[in-house]
């Protein structure tokens, strides 16, 4: 024998499902660009105030299902469009057909600030073009910007140039792939040991 309180609940539940699941409203509709009508994809659609909405599909169509039978607001919105908010009321009908539509609108991003190159490296890469014996040339100041530990880890940025660490630092500089004692590195005139 069934108990009293699952008889009610089973007699709660067949009155008042016809009422819950036929107060309800459908939205269906496409969305479409004001000035070309082509249809869009992919446009978040929500009815406002509730967690009820859809995306258009590849047609640019959409349906909601489960929409409260008063007037609700309705908000369209895409990537690169104005949103759009409109009023329906639905308690005119059970389902509401509509087509919204979208202007385009343009997506204003930061402002990006180009700097030239400081003034000694100009001259290290004048002073390269010019010459006809050297390939690379970075200057001091290039450096001292560079996050390096040491020139060595600064000249190793230079093409067909590789370093030798010793402790994870550069210690010792290698050109062409050449054993460090067929390089001649002078500095200011002076030589000194690769």
């Amino acid at each position: 024998m069934m108990p009293h309180s699952f008889f009610v609940r089973i007699l709660f539940l067949v009155f008042t499902l016809p009422v819950i699941v036929f107060c309800q409203s459908t939205l269906r509709g496409k969305v479409v660009d004001a000035v070309s009508s082509e249809t869009l994809i992919g446009v978040n659609v929500v009815i406002e105030g509730t967690s009820l909405g859809a995306a258009t599909d590849i047609e640019g169509q959409f349906r909601i299902v489960g929409i409260p039978e008063r007037i609700m607001s309705v908000k369209a919105s895409c990537v690169g469009y104005e949103q759009k908010t409109i009023e329906i009321d639905f308690s005119k009908s059970k389902e509401v057909a509509t087509t919204i539509q979208l202007k385009a609108t343009v997506i204003e991003g930061e402002e990006v600030v180009v700097t030239a190159q400081m003034r000694g490296q100009i001259a290290a890469i004048n002073q390269q073009v010019t010459s006809n014996t050297i390939i690379n040339v970075v200057s001091e100041e290039k450096i001292k910007e560079l996050p390096d530990a040491n020139a060595a880890e600064a000249i190793g940025r230079l093409p067909g140039v590789s370093i030798i660490r010793s402790g994870g630092e550069a210690s010792k500089v290698v050109l062409r792939g050449l054993s460090s004692k067929f390089s001649n590195i002078t500095v200011d005139g002076v030589k000194i040991p690769p």
